[in-house]
């Protein structure tokens, strides 16, 4: 089931990008489709495939081939596990190199929407993208873990921690730039209509001429309560609040539920 739950969620990954690629083109000012393949390709490359399946079955397969005497447990060592590792390596590959695009999309000038039109200043196509990838990760070291548990296997339980340590430091890493360019746009929002009401307070009535500002200036006075709610809703990560609060409370439990099995292996009850 693992296996086939990685095959599918490859898939999947490589169909979300595609899928947001519209809505994340025009967010870029001469950025291309090309650019974009670009920025988000490389997710086939089997050179970084083939090291990680490597760095998987050297740290796994002799330990379980000394020792062994059954030809079926052998051939499952030396042969069946590499072959896991083939498609483990593939999705987590999928998952590093997407991220990396993230990473490399975010640090370039992005043209924003305004954020009366979206909270998330149109960003939230790569947020979604973005931790939709870690919920994938998340399932299939959850899937693993349910194996794992089963065991008495501490290395196994040890990597599965480290892979969930790299899963939340990788989610808010790449998004990090963007992140500071959210920030800086609701600062400037903020402080650009501060600085139009204080304009407007500070303005003396000097007589009849200054009837239609001063008209102009009461609309705006009339629609800064608005307006001062619009820029104080506007997110400066570009995830969805509810689906992160539901990612981080899954994350906690099944980091909770391995640390646990790791304190019950190291004092034997």
């Amino acid at each position: 089931m693992f296996l086939i739950m990685t095959l599918y969620f490859a898939k999947y990954m490589r169909t979300t990008s595609l899928t947001v690629e519209s809505s994340i083109v025009q967010l870029r000012p001469g950025y291309s489709e090309a650019d974009y393949h670009r920025t988000f390709g490389g997710i086939s490359n089997m050179k970084f495939v083939l090291l990680l399946t490597l760095g998987f079955t050297a740290l796994y397969v002799p330990p379980r081939i000394v020792g062994t005497t059954g030809v079926f447990s052998l051939l499952s060592s030396a042969v069946l596990l590499p072959l896991d590792f083939f498609f483990i390596a593939g999705s987590l590959w999928i998952y590093l190199r997407s991220l990396w695009g993230v990473y490399k999309f975010g640090s370039g000038p992005l043209q924003l929407l305004p954020y009366h039109t979206d909270r998330m200043l149109g960003l939230h196509p790569v947020g979604s993208m973005t931790l939709s990838f870690g919920i994938v990760y998340l399932l299939l070291d959850s899937l693993a873990l349910a194996a794992g548990a089963l065991t008495s296997d501490v290395g196994d339980l040890a990597v599965l921690f480290g892979l969930l340590i790299l899963l939340a430091t990788l989610l808010v890493l790449p998004v990090y730039g963007i992140h500071k360019k959210m920030s800086a746009e609701k600062s400037r929002e903020r402080v650009e209509l501060q600085e139009r009401i204080a304009a407007i307070v500070s303005t003396k009535d000097d007589g009849p001429e200054n009837e239609n500002k001063a008209i102009s200036d009461l609309k705006y006075l009339m629609a800064y309560r608005t307006l001062s709610s619009e820029v104080a809703r506007m997110q400066t990560w570009p995830f969805e609040t509810g689906r992160l609060e539901r990612f981080i409370a899954i994350f906690l439990s099944v980091t909770t539920i391995i640390i646990a099995r790791l304190i019950q292996l190291a004092f034997h009850f």
